[in-house]
């Protein structure tokens, strides 16, 4: 048998600058679309007005804390580095800070971080059960966007 993730939301309301859980919501002030898939599941789209609505992924941190869209986790890397006194390659670890998003393109959700190195200045992880593990959430684009620019 499948075993399917929980459909989890959390609303983020731009006025009050917090998060209200999806049964607190006020019905009356959005839309509420739902359509059918052709195995009975439904996908439901809500659009309120003045908030912004996030999943959770269905993945947990190592803290076993949700992870939801938006999130800035910091996840621990491994750098191949040219060290030019020794002439010789070596390994930098170090942890980097990513954004959590849906990657409409792969139906996925991805984490991407700021990277010196590449042009478009966006270094990408496919988000999978693998990675979830080494994450550690340190806010979110709403709460703590000062993250969102931090290396």
């Amino acid at each position: 048998m499948n075993k399917q993730r929980p459909i989890e939301f959390r609303i983020w309301d731009k006025k009050y600058k917090c998060f209200f859980q999806w049964s607190d919501a006020d019905k009356d002030d959005g839309i509420i679309l739902a359509w059918p898939f052709s195995d009975g599941i439904f996908d439901v789209n809500v659009i309120f007005k003045g908030h912004v609505v996030t999943q959770f992924t269905g993945l947990l941190d190592k803290n076993k804390q949700k992870i939801f869209e938006g999130d800035i986790c910091k996840v621990p890397t491994v750098d191949n580095v040219w060290d030019e006194n020794t002439k010789e390659y070596k390994l930098v670890y170090s942890d980097k800070l990513v954004e959590i998003f849906w990657d409409e393109s792969a139906a996925t959700y991805g984490a991407k971080e700021r990277d010196e190195i590449e042009v478009s200045g966006l270094g990408y992880w496919n988000f999978h059960d693998g990675l979830a593990p080494m994450l550690e959430i340190m806010g979110n684009i709403f709460e703590t966007p000062e993250l969102k620019n931090k290396k």
